[in-house]
């Protein structure tokens, strides 16, 4: 099972990959306050959230996960079962192209792309 250290250092590496709107304070703060939830297993962490949609329906969105890759996908049906278990219709999460393979076969497809530009 990974220390508090230790998942606050893999945080860090994955918070260093791709484009995120938050730091690691924020991310423990939410946590804390049970905005977002953090699920987690021997050597994967996965955060997700809660969201509703205008018609009110309600989705889990991946907000990052990180960790020994096996893992963290051994966390699908975890991650799976607690939306359920909040009414959830769906989950959603960004990812990096590299997680598109290992997704598709656990049943998940892709939805679209995220578009980003430095300026």
């Amino acid at each position: 099972m990974l220390t508090e250290q230790q998942m606050h250092q893999r945080l860090k590496k994955a918070l260093a990959h791709g484009h995120h709107f938050t730091d690691l304070p924020e991310i423990i703060e939410k946590v804390r306050a049970g905005q977002w939830q953090w699920h987690q297993n021997r050597d994967g962490v996965c955060i997700t959230a809660i969201h509703e949609n205008k018609r009110g329906e309600r989705y889990l969105k991946g907000l990052f996960a990180f960790g020994d890759l096996n893992a963290v996908l051994e966390l699908t049906d975890t991650v799976e079962e607690f939306a359920r278990n909040e009414n959830c219709v769906g989950i959603v999460f960004e990812a990096r192209r590299g997680w598109e393979d290992f997704m598709k076969k656990l049943g998940w497809k892709t939805a679209g792309i995220l578009m980003t530009k430095e300026i």
